[in-house]
């Protein structure tokens, strides 16, 4: 099968596909939508590496509600991932380490309420909002990049990371261009904070939301 004979499949049949495999090789401009609302999928099987003109895979995936790993597509040459996993509420881990020319992340995993484990490379990353948005089961989550040029917010309010996992992410972070911020105002995550984690965090140019007065809660 290739994207276009999956792209022409009528949407009543779609959604009872469960297995797929594909041809990733075709010259197309995007991924865009392709397995999207394909709500029995479980696994797919690349017969091909994806072709290198392909840039975008906005909405590939979303509400494939079945989906519980990441296929073995190279993203490596992917800049666009927005909400690309959005309402893949089976997806248990997912490494995108290699995504270093991602720049448009937005709501990447929102509502991946069983997602757990997240690789993420933010080398280029430009656009960030609700990327662990009610991903109320992620406990781990390690970045990956020598120098990111991101200066927006990552939010883990709505994650399920420990104040130990937490600090692990902060170790994670890459160097900054700019001055992003990380928010997340957890008391649970907050109690177990010290200021050598905090220094960690701002020696890479990083700092947290200034909404959430970390450092005064933690000197107090």
């Amino acid at each position: 099968m290739t994207i276009k004979d999956l792209r022409s499949e009528h949407s009543s049949e779609r959604v009872k596909i469960t297995k797929v495999s594909i041809d990733l090789s075709i010259m197309l401009s995007s991924l865009d939508y392709v397995f999207s609302e394909m709500h029995k999928l479980e696994e797919v099987i690349p017969e091909t590496e994806l072709a290198p003109c392909i840039s975008s895979a906005s909405e590939t995936f979303r509400d494939c509600y079945c989906l519980k790993y990441l296929p073995d597509i190279d993203f490596s040459k992917i800049e666009n991932l927005s909400r690309c996993f959005c309402n893949c509420r089976s997806l248990e881990s997912a490494d995108l380490s290699t995504t270093k020319l991602a720049s448009d992340m937005y709501g990447i995993f929102e509502n991946c309420i069983f997602l757990k484990e997240v690789k993420l490379n933010i080398e280029n990353l430009s656009i960030g909002k609700n990327m662990f948005k009610n991903c109320s089961s992620l406990n781990s989550v390690e970045f990956y990049g020598e120098l990111t040029v991101f200066d927006g917010i990552i939010d883990f309010q709505e994650t399920a990371l420990s104040g130990e996992a937490f600090i692990r992410m902060l170790k994670s972070l890459p160097n900054a261009i700019n001055t992003p911020m990380i928010k997340c105002t957890r008391p649970d995550i907050v109690s177990e904070l010290t200021e050598e984690d905090i220094k960690i965090m701002t020696d890479k140019n990083w700092r947290f939301n200034e909404d959430d007065n970390i450092r005064e809660e933690i000197i107090l």
